[in-house]
């Protein structure tokens, strides 16, 4: 470990050091494509993570040596407007959305062209059907960016469930 800085407690200091190793290991994961999101939104949060990280690390760097208290990281509202989901879409009758629908565990994935005011019903149908499934014994999840995420209301329209055109809606039993 390295000289503490005048003012910092040697506690403080591995604690600090525990925490870097800890986002290093997260920012690993993202930068390997292991995040949440799929790999192609993945890889570009993870990059601008990883920059406004570097930032804030080196502004604190900063502060250490002037001997001021790290009270605040001045970028640090950065990565919360980046890592926030998007509005929910607007949509018209006429609007055709591209969706994949494919089970937790893998299986076949499903990919099809609906309307989002279409009720959500009809696309957990068509992936049984696709699939030998029993309706009833399965539901719809919505993960990733975008701006309603969880079990999806089969009652709802497409457009009011979280699920977007371009998006991966993962099937699972209950």
């Amino acid at each position: 470990m390295q000289d503490v800085p005048k003012g910092v407690g040697k506690e403080a200091a591995k604690a600090g050091a525990d925490a870097a190793k800890a986002v290093g290991g997260v920012f690993q994961n993202l930068k390997s494509g292991k995040g949440l999101f799929g790999e192609e939104l993945t890889k570009k949060y993870a990059r601008k993570a990883i920059e406004t990280a570097e930032e804030q690390l080196a502004e604190v760097s900063e502060e250490m040596r002037a001997e001021e208290p790290a009270k605040k990281i001045r970028k640090s509202d950065q990565a919360v407007k980046s890592a926030a989901p998007p509005p929910k879409p607007e949509y018209t009758e006429e609007d055709r959305w591209s969706v994949t629908v494919a089970e937790t565990g893998g299986g076949s994935p499903l990919e099809v062209t609906v309307r989002p005011t279409q009720k959500a019903s009809l696309l957990l149908k068509a992936w049984c059907g696709d699939n030998d499934v029993d309706p009833n014994d399965c539901e719809m999840v919505v993960r990733g960016n975008t701006w309603k995420t969880g079990v999806v209301d089969l009652s709802d329209k497409i457009g009011e469930t979280g699920i977007v055109d371009g998006l991966t809606v993962t099937v699972r039993g209950k």
